[in-house]
Parts: C-alpha cells; structure tokens; sequence
C-alpha cells in the first residue's frame, strides 16, 4: 500500500482498516522525510487501532490481530 502526496486521509485510513482486516500485517510505503514518515506510520496505528511493528526507510509494518481466531493469519506465541 502507499500513501500519497496528500498524506494520511480518510481514505487511506479506510484502506489500510480493510487491509488489516484482511491480512492482519501489512506494509505500507510512506512519503516525505523521516519525521514525517515516523509522524504518518503513528498517526495511521492510532486511527487503525493497529501496533506499529517496525519501520525501515519509507517502509512501515501495521499488525492488528484479527479477533475471529478463525480468520488469523499470524501466530503469535502465548503470553
């Protein structure tokens, strides 16, 4: 997924819930410098409800876990 010129919009926001929801992890490419990068891949956690799970270069990894235990994709070990 990338996000574009414009930013975080709702759109995008829209776009990485429904890709969450289909993957649990993703990777999105982000634009701008790193402040930017870093301020954009947490403003799109917060407003997914997702865990930034790394960021390297324009690159940042969302996860949120899929509550059906059915539909999840990852397995993560037990707490």
């Amino acid at each position: 997924m990338l996000v574009g010129r414009a930013g975080v919009t709702d759109a995008v926001v829209r776009e990485v819930d429904d890709a969450l929801e289909a993957r649990e992890l993703i990777k999105i490419r982000l634009p701008g410098d790193r402040e930017q990068r870093a301020r954009a891949a947490a403003a799109i956690a917060a407003r997914t409800a997702s865990d930034l799970a790394g960021q390297v270069g324009r690159i940042a990894i969302l996860y949120r876990r899929n509550p059906d235990p059915a539909r999840r994709k990852v397995d993560l070990p037990p707490d």
